[in-house]
């Protein structure tokens, strides 16, 4: 049993490409902790940075890939975006406005 190419390949499926969703993992930006975690790996372990805050670099990571998202279109076929419940996660919100976001 062949598996068409991402491309949509001409070649037989185990499943009709126009029925498949694609799924994007996306990691969240640079956090506080992650800072902290360069500089002292127990950090990661503080209860202080269970829920960081995004650092400039993380905000600025977090533009750049909404531009992307908007520029390459993905936006417009975004049906779905499911985001942990943690602060630095909020920063999602780029994605569209009738997007259904759950956490």
């Amino acid at each position: 049993m062949l598996i068409a190419d991402m491309d949509g390949g001409a070649g037989p499926s185990l499943f009709p490409l126009h029925r498949c969703k694609t799924l994007h993992l996306v990691r969240h930006a640079q956090g506080i902790h992650n800072v902290e975690g360069d500089k002292n790996y127990k950090a990661y372990l503080s209860p202080e940075y269970f829920d960081a805050h995004l650092t400039p670099l993380g905000w600025q990571q977090v533009d750049n890939l909404r531009k992307h998202v908007h520029a390459s279109g993905l936006s417009k076929r975004v049906d779905l975006v499911i985001t942990s419940p943690l602060i630095r996660y909020k920063a999602i919100h780029f994605w569209k406005e009738n997007v259904q976001l759950l956490h």
